[in-house]
């Protein structure tokens, strides 16, 4: 009879097990935001930003993974599509530029932007760069650009990797061209980005490198931690002074492992807010 309670216990790991190789890491999940952005011009009021972090192209994921999260994109009429880096798994296998190229096939009007992250570096910063470039994106490595309907403006400012050390991220260049006053958001890589971002004004971080833990337990929440901030900010939308944070649970990983934490593709979109 002992064996019976053996048995389910093994039955149910396995089942898990099943469940957080071979489904879950391809389970996309559609996050829509509205975000209140103080001093947000008129104009910008209501526009869509399409994010997306942890892109690991390279490591496991198919092509029609990354294909499937642009349609959901097209669908949901982005204006702008921001990517915080990660783009490339730092051990990248022959087909990263193949199974990035459903990147190319979205077009919104203001534009697509990215950062890179850590393993970026590690696997070929300059080749990563160039091809997002070939596919059409800027990448902003400590810059920033202006997001113009008419004659007003939201300020995108682009971190260079963050989560590493010795970090290549450089806060007062990447705000230089920013006027004062000005509104703006962050893309960073790593969400430790946000207090600095709070101190210079910045209404909005948008950033990944968490994966949002990859393996949740129910009433627990991730089992890692991989920033200076707390555990709670690890995915999802918080607020930090009059900056709000959203940290993407990412598009893919390393390793083909996901448990309650699906990967992610949002849609943000940003509503005019008083100034404290």
């Amino acid at each position: 009879m002992a064996l019976k309670p053996l048995g389910a216990l093994a039955a149910t790991a396995l089942a898990c097990a099943t469940w957080a190789v071979a489904i879950e890491p391809l389970w996309l999940e559609k996050r829509e935001l509205e975000v209140p952005f103080p001093g947000l011009p008129r104009a910008l009021d209501g526009i869509r930003l399409g994010f997306l972090s942890d892109l690991h192209a390279g490591a496991w994921a198919p092509r029609e993974h990354y294909l499937r999260a642009v349609r959901i994109l097209a669908r949901a009429g982005v204006d702008v599509l921001l990517l915080a880096g990660d783009i490339a798994g730092h051990r990248a296998g022959q087909t990263w530029k193949e199974v990035l190229a459903p990147l190319a096939g979205l077009e919104p009007p203001l534009g697509r932007l990215a950062v890179l992250g850590g393993h970026d570096h590690r696997f070929n910063a300059p080749a990563v760069a160039h091809h997002l470039q070939s596919l059409g994106y800027t990448v902003l490595r400590n810059q920033a650009v202006p997001l113009h309907r008419g004659d007003q403006a939201l300020w995108v400012v682009g971190l260079d990797d963050n989560s590493d050390l010795p970090g290549r991220h450089d806060f007062n260049k990447a705000c230089r061209e920013v006027p004062a006053g000005a509104p703006g958001l962050l893309l960073a890589h790593s969400p430790d980005a946000v207090m600095e971002a709070s101190r210079r004004g910045l209404g909005l971080v948008l950033s990944g490198h968490t994966h949002g833990g990859q393996v949740r337990l129910p009433w627990w929440g991730s089992l890692l931690r991989v920033t200076e901030l707390p555990r709670r900010y690890d995915q999802g939308l918080s607020r930090h002074g009059d900056t709000h944070l959203f940290v993407s649970r990412g598009l893919a990983s390393t390793y083909r492992l996901r448990f309650c934490c699906r990967p992610d593709v949002t849609v943000l979109t940003l509503r005019s807010a008083p100034r404290a």
